[in-house]
């Protein structure tokens, strides 16, 4: 997919199509060993979200988390997520929630 402003380059999101138009962008991220915020993780995060922020506005843009739980949290990574930073996640995007262990998915925004 082309992204960028004014000047466009090639960047490869984990999944889409152009029919219907969807970009998708997926994490397996986890909390720290030890329950703390993972802080190079939702660096990585934050980027995905400005990569959509610069993908033609016509598709429809989703991040998909992998959900996990610590023993020390009591918020999911997701959740953490969306309470700290979702001021920075553009217009229309979702966030979506996979729970492996139960096989289900859930749109969290």
């Amino acid at each position: 997919m082309e992204i960028g402003h004014q000047i466009k380059k090639i960047h490869k999101f984990d999944l889409g199509s152009a029919q219907p138009p969807i970009l998708v962008e997926c994490k397996s991220y986890t909390w720290t060993e030890t329950g703390g915020s993972p802080s190079a993780k939702i660096r990585g995060i934050n980027e995905a979200m400005f990569l959509f922020s610069v993908a033609p506005a016509n598709y429809k843009k989703i991040l998909f988390l992998l959900k996990h739980s610590h023993s020390r949290q009591k918020l999911t990574l997701a959740s953490h997520y969306l309470s700290t930073q979702e001021h920075l996640i553009p217009p229309g995007v979702e966030v979506w929630e996979m729970d492996v262990a139960a096989g289900t998915a859930e749109k969290l925004r």
